[in-house]
């Protein structure tokens, strides 16, 4: 079976914890290293400055469940339903990303059409 790279991004505290524990059921991971860095750097869309803590996850089609999150461009994101062990780390580092400007309200609808996409799997 094809074997995958997810992306997770979270704070330097969860980061700390996901390396020594894994990633809790019920984690997000996106299909894209940006989405990642992007809904891990909140809503907030004003100038700002955060490292972000990324972590690349492998994941296998079949044991994982994700039927057909790699082929449908619909599929951005997905939350697992299982525990996933720290062996299944691939890579993890840290971004710093500085928010030059935002359009709040246009961020808002994407944002929002976002959330109507995620899947359970």
């Amino acid at each position: 079976m094809p074997k995958y790279i997810s992306y997770h991004g979270t704070s330097r505290r969860n980061a700390l914890s996901i390396i020594k524990t894994g990633f809790r059921k019920g984690t997000f991971f996106a299909k894209h290293l940006e989405d990642a860095i992007e809904f891990a750097r909140g809503s907030n869309p004003i100038i700002e400055i955060k490292e972000i803590y990324v972590f690349g996850v492998q994941f296998d089609s079949s044991t994982h469940h994700i039927p057909d999150f790699w082929d449908n461009p619909e599929r951005w994101q997905f939350r697992s339903q299982d525990i996933i062990s720290p062996a299944m780390i691939a890579r993890y580092f840290s971004v710093a990303v500085t928010r030059l400007y935002a359009n709040k309200k246009l961020c808002g609808e994407i944002s929002r059409s976002h959330v109507q996409r995620t899947y359970d799997v």
